[in-house]
């Protein structure tokens, strides 16, 4: 608690489990400065991130003294990525109730909650199986897609496409095959 009281412009992760601890390591990525909050204190990647610096409070996240003592006054940020919907629902709303400018992002595994909370309250709902469907059919079906992700309802994936001898595109500019069929392209590669 000592630490995390001389923090600000942090980033608050509820939840150190698999989603929790890739969150993290990605905020450590980018140069952020982040706190844990873990109910228990036999989660398995909680030494992992202590040892990378990470403060780690093992409490409730639902409750307020807990994000407050995770200095919520300071920080710019709240993300919830329990595997319990009503937890990090709660979390959020207290988060925002004890800090209305924090920014808050909400994993949610229930899609209809999920749009639910980002209509009525303005906060971004990640629902988990709305962002891995792609993935997974793309994976089933061989297509190469490596990310794919939504941006003002529309689902864009990040795709590898290989044109070979005998397609239709084989001949095409890149400015011809996009206006064709839809798409950027991020990086070309001959042969």
């Amino acid at each position: 608690m000592v630490e995390c009281a001389s923090l600000s412009d942090h980033i608050i992760i509820c939840g150190a489990g698999k989603g929790g601890y890739r969150v993290t390591l990605e905020l450590l990525r980018l140069g952020e400065q982040g706190v844990i909050i873990e109910k228990s204190s036999s989660a398995i990647f909680l030494d992992d991130l202590r040892d990378r610096g990470v403060p780690v409070l093992v409490a409730d996240a639902r409750f307020a003294k807990t994000i407050e003592h995770a200095n919520i006054a300071k920080a710019k940020a709240i993300i919830a990525t329990t595997n319990d919907d009503l937890v990090n629902l709660e979390a959020a709303l207290g988060a925002r109730e004890l800090n209305p400018k924090v920014r808050v992002v909400l994993r949610l595994f229930d899609d209809t909650l999920a749009k639910k909370i980002q209509g009525a309250f303005g906060i971004p709902s990640i629902s988990t199986s709305n962002v891995s469907a792609p993935s997974f059919v793309a994976a089933a079906t061989n297509r190469g897609v490596f990310h794919s992700f939504r941006v003002d309802q529309h689902d864009l994936h990040l795709a590898d496409l290989t044109i070979t001898d005998g397609c239709c595109l084989v001949g095409q500019t890149i400015g011809q095959i996009t206006r064709a069929i839809d798409f950027t392209v991020v990086l070309y590669k001959d042969a």
